[in-house]
């Protein structure tokens, strides 16, 4: 009679291990094929709770090894690899249970056990000729299982036993290697590029692993990948490269190390926005300290460069009111252009006028910008003309 979980006493039996009392049920008659409510047969339930004695004796006695279970449809196998049972795992395996079969998601036990970081389940799943290139409903592989997790251990297997580094899943067609560059993982990402990862495979916008490193701060990711001598400025989608998307993020520490490798400071998106104008735009300083510094981007760093429609960083810095940034980039050496005027005439004064943005129109004046050409000026600048 089963308990008020669903559990026979059979399956209460498997999952504490206490084979004498399985063995008396079994002769009293009790079904070892038995389904809980789960559909969880005694042999799944020992799998999951690592009773290797209960398993083998269900195995020898006939037990399917690999039953399904009704919803999940997880075999015994799969359980145990799922719950890193190394010893179940290398009993079932002698005992010709099928290593490949997927569960409702797609997940082998090779999979589960990648993903869940059980290296020695891994092993010998791989030395049993596991299938490596399996993949599940989402089209991800034990590989990128092993890398989005960060089990170094495991991608190592996975790669000496040749396992596909360069696998992309189907949707965002991220790589192993762009999935653990985007968490940080810095060892995998090490040990991916040894062994050949295409590092400039990009997902599906066009982001390379640099990009993404890029993008979420991981500096040392950012730094490895730099010194594989990967491209700088492959660009995704939009025309953002790696430097825009680490200033736009504010990630200084990065900035200063592309600047360093020489990247191309003065990259345009296709809308002509400059890293510069990025920072400038969102008000980051430092950021716009470090394009500036003539040690870094600014030995060749065009100030100027406007976007579409003739907007440059000082014009759109002034239209934010990012006053510190305004005066940073009036003290850059080689002279930012204080009257340029973008189509329709207005110049930084103007923007930063019809923004009321005063103490930035007070330092562009007093920078020498010129107030003159806008009849709204009248208006807006006390003593104006």
């Amino acid at each position: 009679m089963p308990d008020a979980e669903g559990e026979s006493p059979l399956h209460v039996a498997a999952l504490a291990g206490h084979l004498n009392v399985f063995l008396f049920l079994i002769g009293a008659g009790c079904n070892k094929n038995q389904g809980n409510k789960h559909g969880e047969s005694p042999l799944h339930v020992a799998c999951k709770a690592g009773q290797l004695d209960v398993a083998r004796y269900l195995v020898e006695a006939g037990a399917d090894k690999n039953k399904r279970t009704p919803t999940t449809q997880c075999t015994p196998i799969f359980i145990a690899s799922q719950h890193g049972h190394l010893s179940l795992v290398k009993y079932l395996i002698n005992a010709e249970a099928d290593i490949n079969i997927a569960n409702n998601h797609g997940e082998t036990p090779l999979i589960i056990a990648s993903a869940s970081g059980h290296l020695g389940v891994c092993e010998e799943l791989i030395a049993a000729k596991a299938h490596l290139e399996c993949f599940t409903k989402k089209k991800n592989t034990a590989m990128w299982l092993a890398a989005d997790a960060g089990h170094l251990d495991v991608v190592n297997a996975l790669c000496a036993s040749n396992a596909n580094v360069n696998h992309n899943a189907a949707k965002e067609k991220q790589t192993p290697l762009y999935i653990a560059a985007s968490k940080g993982h810095l060892d995998v990402v090490s040990a991916l590029l040894k062994h050949n990862a295409d590092k400039e495979l990009p997902q599906r916008e066009g982001a390379t692993p640099l990009f993404i490193a890029c993008q979420e701060g991981h500096i040392e990711v950012v730094a490895k990948l730099v010194k594989s001598q990967c491209d700088l400025n492959a660009k995704k989608d939009r025309g953002w490269g790696p430097l825009h998307v680490a200033c736009y993020y504010d990630h200084v520490p990065i900035v200063n190390q592309l600047l360093r490798e020489q990247c191309d400071v003065n990259s345009q998106t296709t809308m002509g926005c400059t890293p510069l104008y990025i920072a400038a735009q969102a008000g980051h300083e430092n950021v716009v300290l470090a394009l500036c510094d003539d040690d870094g981007g600014g030995s060749h760093l065009d100030v100027n460069l406007p976007k579409d429609g003739g907007v440059t960083p000082l014009m759109i810095a002034a239209k934010k009111g990012h006053l510190r940034v305004v005066n940073t980039l009036i003290s850059k050496k080689d002279g930012v252009d204080l009257d340029v005027t973008m189509k329709g005439g207005s110049n930084a004064v103007h923007v930063a006028a019809e923004s009321n943005h005063i103490p930035v129109l007070d330092a562009l004046i007093a920078a020498g910008a010129s107030a003159i050409g806008k009849d709204f000026l009248t208006r807006k600048i006390p003593g104006v003309k």
